[in-house]
């Protein structure tokens, strides 16, 4: 885990008998793992993929591929 100075605007919002926790956010959580954070960074980057794929399945496709399956 990384820490961070003071007053950093990814420090752990966790808070103990000494304090606030010096250590660096987890990706998507205002907590550190030490104090239970999770990180979604995965998550977001397989969300991201399979939009993108979506995506390009839809350009291969075509405009009248897309008209016929509304029928």
């Amino acid at each position: 885990m990384d820490r961070v100075p003071p007053g950093h605007p990814e420090q752990c919002q966790g808070t103990g008998k000494h304090g606030q926790c010096p250590n660096r956010q987890e990706h998507g959580s205002d907590y550190c793992r030490g104090c239970g954070g999770v990180s979604t960074k995965n998550q977001e980057e397989v969300r991201s993929f399979l939009l993108a794929r979506v995506d390009h399945r839809r350009k291969l496709e075509g405009p009248m591929d897309a008209l016929s399956r509304l029928q």
